[in-house]
């Protein structure tokens, strides 16, 4: 019997090695359907999803539900984008949890590290016929846009999506963010860590060592 249950061990374990290896977009899509990132059956499930998603600095599966150059975007840098995000997240949560203020400076730099806006404000879904969509967005520093929702894929796969409006710039900003991002990532987890252990204790302190670090993380 224990040989059996080893068996069913290296067969299972082996499969999802091949999966990863050779059909990573079937393997990660099959964990975002495990996490509820199936196919958005209404505009509404689609933005919902997608709110999830980029709050989660789940990139990977909030790129699912954009279309376009903004979706494209989003999946190309989603990895880096996620471990930015989540380390900006860690100097906020550090920093509540020791009682530290964010500064006017601190927040403004936490701000221009931001891969991908995490959270936003969505009016109400406009239904335009049977396969189309517009919701307004208000993402933060009062930055507004209009984004178009249409139907796309074929059969079960066939899910609502966002189509962002995009400028020139975006490639631009992306591939600095694929150049710099784990600099900065790295950067922000050591001021949590210094948060952590106490090195950094007051608002003067947090504001002092974010700006050095950033600094340094920034240079070529």
């Amino acid at each position: 019997m224990r040989n059996v249950i080893i068996l069913l061990l290296v067969v299972v374990v082996g499969g999802l090695g091949y999966l990863f290896m050779f059909q990573r977009d079937t393997f990660m899509g099959y964990l975002g359907m495990a996490k509820g990132y199936g196919p958005a059956k209404t505009p509404d499930d689609a933005l919902q999803k997608f709110q999830k998603a980029v709050k989660e600095r789940d990139y990977a599966n909030a790129s699912k539900y954009c279309s376009g150059p903004y979706g494209e975007q989003l999946n190309r840098s989603a990895d880096v984008a996620g471990k930015l995000g989540k380390a900006i997240d860690g100097v906020t949560a550090a920093a509540e949890k020791r009682d530290i203020a964010l500064t006017d400076k601190v927040k403004g730099w936490l701000a221009a590290c931001e891969p991908f806006p995490a959270k936003f404000e969505a009016g109400k879904i406009e239904k335009h016929g049977d396969d189309r969509a517009t919701v307004a967005l208000n993402f933060p520093a009062n930055h507004k846009i209009v984004a178009e929702m249409k139907q796309e894929g074929e059969g079960d796969a066939k899910s609502w999506k966002l189509h962002m409006p995009t400028t020139p710039w975006l490639p631009k900003g992306v591939n600095h963010l694929l150049d710099k991002g784990k600099d900065y990532a790295k950067a922000l987890e050591k001021v949590s860590d210094q948060i952590r252990s106490k090195e950094i204790t007051t608002k003067t302190d947090l504001e002092q060592k974010l700006e050095e670090e950033l600094k340094a993380a920034g240079k070529d």
